[in-house]
């Protein structure tokens, strides 16, 4: 005969919220060409000139990295060659989200048509300190929820025997999602915002 299980166990939830202090851009220099040789000089001028404009603006050169350098055939009719695309994609850390549409514009401006914009990304640079009071918030949530319901049992609620934070179908604990508010011109500035849950498990007095 298994001996009864004097314990209880909640699941507590738990957010915390802070301004995005950096935005991350996937920027890019693109060229086209019949000649594959003149394509990919045009594509590095464009983003050695893309890169210079970046630091004038004021990105430090740790923030910049490339995160590739691609060459693609243009196919033309009867699958003969039509040309030479150059594409040099570009990883930004700018720390300033409030002014990250200026930035996008001197990029566009350096290099013309030529400039790509991929995809722009708000976000906390060290997001530690959030997931720390979401999972605090957290527990708290889960000791609310036991003394109520070790009220209504009758008991006392004792020591803590196991915490752990319990996978989610749409992604790990903790989670984080964007909401919005008006930056300066095209880009979107407002809180991140941290979830996490908790299991924790209590001995019964």
């Amino acid at each position: 005969m298994t001996a009864p299980d004097h314990s209880i166990t909640v699941i507590g939830s738990g957010s915390a919220a802070g301004s995005p202090d950096v935005v991350r851009v996937v920027l890019a220099a693109r060229a086209e060409a019949r000649d594959v040789s003149v394509a990919l000089e045009t594509c590095q001028t464009a983003a050695q000139r893309l890169g210079a404009t970046l630091r004038e603006q004021g990105v430090r050169d740790t923030d910049v990295r490339t995160l590739g350098v691609s060459v693609d055939t243009r196919w033309g009719p009867e699958a003969q060659p039509a040309g030479y695309e150059a594409t040099h994609r570009l990883h930004v850390l700018w720390r300033d989200p409030s002014t990250v549409g200026s930035l996008l514009s001197a990029g566009a401006g350096a290099v013309g048509n030529a400039f790509r914009l991929e995809s722009v990304q708000l976000a906390v640079e060290d997001p530690a300190a959030l997931q720390d009071q979401a999972r605090r918030a957290a527990y708290d949530d889960a000791l609310r929820q036991a003394r109520d319901l070790v009220d209504l049992a009758g008991r006392d609620l004792g020591q803590v025997l196991a915490i752990d934070e319990p996978e989610q179908s749409n992604g790990p604990a903790p989670m984080a999602r964007m909401a919005m508010a008006a930056g300066d011109g095209g880009v979107e500035v407002g809180q991140h915002t941290v979830q996490a849950r908790l299991r924790v498990r209590w001995a019964l007095g």
